[in-house]
C-alpha cells in the first residue's frame, strides 16, 4: 500500500457559467481548447466541463490542483490568460468561481 501524505490539500475548484444561449458552440469550442491544454499542466488532477441537467445554458467547470502553486501558475499560463477572456463575453452574468479544500 502506498503512504499517502495527509499534509497535502488539494484544491478544487467549482466555476458556474451562465452562457447566452446563442454562444454555447463557441463557448464550448474555446473551452474544449483551454480543458485539452489545462489537463497537460504540472499539479491539475482533473478539468471538466459540466452541462446542468435541466437548463443546458449553465456550464460548470470543475477541475482539481494538486496545490495554490499549481492554480496559481494555471492562472498566469498563456493558454488560460488568452481563452478565459474569451469565455467571459460570452457569458450572460460575471462567471462564479468558489475554490473549496477538505474540511
Amino acid at each position: 500500500m502506498t503512504a499517502v501524505n495527509k499534509n497535502i490539500t488539494t484544491l478544487k475548484i467549482v466555476a458556474k457559467c451562465r452562457v447566452n444561449e446563442t454562444d454555447l458552440s463557441s463557448f464550448k469550442q474555446y473551452a474544449a481548447d483551454l480543458i485539452a491544454q489545462t489537463q497537460q499542466e504540472p499539479g491539475n488532477i482533473s478539468y471538466a466541463l459540466c452541462e446542468d441537467i435541466k437548463d443546458p445554458t449553465i456550464l460548470t467547470f470543475i477541475e482539481e490542483w494538486q496545490d495554490q502553486k499549481a492554480l496559481d501558475t494555471h492562472n498566469t499560463s498563456k493558454h488560460f490568460t488568452t481563452i478565459f477572456p474569451k469565455l467571459t463575453l460570452l457569458t450572460q452574468t460575471e462567471i462564479e468561481v468558489n475554490i473549496y479544500k477538505k474540511c
